[in-house]
């Protein structure tokens, strides 16, 4: 039986969980072997080798996550892996995309979320030649739910900067909701009429009024 004094450290079972998580190598070394593999199948040319690499890859990032749920940098690491593979893909193979889209969800992540929104703004010309397609259903269904998590969110909504890119960025914004926003102008009402022409919904503060340039 241990004697106890002052100076003894006394654990309580979150501590020693915690403690014995950190001791452990595991979580780690397949954190990095989940990167390596990563990085290999991006190095490779051969298709079915770089399927194979990429596939072992995402078991261990499945299994880093798991050890370790509650880490950013690992899941920020699994989203870069799953988004860099999709748009490697031709054509970019959107459930990659979109797993890659509900990893940044899971952390709060919307900056990264903002640059899938971006990326495909710009690669939009060739992702819209055929929109009957399920190819294009399935870039719209993305679309439409990175523009919910953005939208959603009241500090993201409060800032000038996101308002300007939701009416730049944004084609297919369908409904938008500035109860709790004061920053709507003149200029960005006609960028939102101007770029966001399936806009249907758009809630404002019952106090609010639109102003000049501000």
């Amino acid at each position: 039986m241990l004697q106890q004094s002052e100076h003894d450290l006394i654990f309580v079972l979150p501590d020693v969980q915690k403690i014995m998580l950190k001791s452990r190598p595991m979580p780690l070394v397949t954190f990095a072997e989940a990167n390596l593999l990563h990085l290999q199948s991006f190095q490779q040319s051969n298709a079915f080798a770089q399927q194979r690499l990429f596939d072992l890859s995402m078991h261990k990032f499945d299994k880093s996550v798991k050890a370790n749920p509650d880490n950013e940098e690992i899941i920020l690491a699994y989203a870069a892996a799953l988004k860099q593979h999709a748009y490697r893909a031709q054509p970019i193979d959107f459930k990659l995309l979109t797993r890659a889209v509900l990893k940044y969800q899971s952390i709060k992540h919307l900056g990264e979320i903002k640059s899938v929104v971006a990326d495909l703004f710009e690669r939009r010309a060739a992702l819209e030649t055929d929109t009957n397609s399920v190819y294009f259903e399935q870039y719209r269904n993305l679309l439409q739910h990175c523009y919910d998590i953005l939208c959603t969110d009241r500090h993201w909504m409060r800032q000038r900067a996101s308002l300007e890119f939701l009416s730049t960025h944004c084609p297919y914004l369908t409904q938008l909701d500035l109860s709790h926003s004061t920053l709507l102008n003149r200029a960005l009402v006609a960028q939102f009429a101007q770029n966001c022409t399936e806009l249907r919904s758009l809630r404002l503060k019952q106090t609010a009024h639109v102003t000049g340039k501000g």
